[in-house]
């Protein structure tokens, strides 16, 4: 069974890392890459690649193990003109917000953000450093049209106001199974001037009545919400 959030053992290959070096590969010009299920740890020629690269614009880190701010950091200042990052179901114990005010300080043009973690009913150790100040810096700074939250206790009924409040280009917000969101909280998606597409794949703490003023204020083009009962989703999710 796949569990999404869980972070499989990687193996390190010195040879191929030192082949890497001979080779001298160049990925200047790459413009986009997508590296799942890799280690990153600085040796590795998953991250080799990574630092290699100057231009990207569009980079997927998916259940990538060993991401730590310094690369996120280093990604932020080479590839200056990034559009879209997805980091998803990744060891969160490793980053701190410190990467993400480097992505909003070094990348203004980004515009789409996926950001995902481990559960952490499943995966307690995991639980994350990284609070709604993280994601304020990017919509603050950066053009961010297009943004996925999933597993994130940070979603709280104040984290929503601040959220709609500092995302004046926000088109697309996806909510995933955000544990401390409810009905009051949502109700702040009134607020995003621009928002047009809204899912939220939610639980108990999300109601119909809680959606109700979403639909009569017909602000959205799509409103698309999936309910999930607590005991049918698998650990990891």
């Amino acid at each position: 069974m796949d569990m999404d959030g869980y972070c499989r053992p990687r193996t390190h290959d010195p040879l191929a890392a030192d082949s890497w070096f001979r080779n001298k590969i160049c990925c200047d010009k790459l413009k986009e890459l997508s590296l799942v299920e890799c280690g990153l740890r600085p040796e590795s020629v998953s991250s080799l690649i990574l630092q290699s690269c100057s231009s990207l614009e569009m980079v997927c880190l998916d259940r990538c193990d060993d991401l730590y701010d310094s690369g996120l950091i280093s990604l932020s200042e080479k590839s200056r003109g990034l559009k879209n990052i997805s980091l998803k179901s990744f060891s969160v114990t490793y980053l701190t917000e410190t990467s993400f005010k480097a992505l909003s300080r070094n990348c203004p043009s980004l515009e789409n953000v996926e950001f995902a973690v481990p559960s952490v009913r499943s995966f307690p150790e995991w639980a994350p450093s990284i609070t709604i100040d993280a994601i304020l810096a990017l919509t603050n700074s950066c053009l961010i049209r297009a943004l996925v939250l999933k597993n994130v206790d940070f979603l709280s009924g104040s984290a929503m106001d601040a959220l709609s409040l500092a995302s004046p280009r926000l088109e697309t917000l996806e909510i995933k199974r955000a544990r401390r969101l409810t009905d009051l909280g949502i109700r702040f998606v009134n607020n995003f001037p621009r928002l047009v597409n809204l899912l939220i794949i939610r639980r108990h703490r999300i109601t119909d009545d809680g959606l109700k003023p979403l639909i009569e204020t017909k602000k959205l083009d799509c409103l698309k919400t999936i309910v999930v009962s607590p005991s049918k989703v698998c650990k990891g999710c």
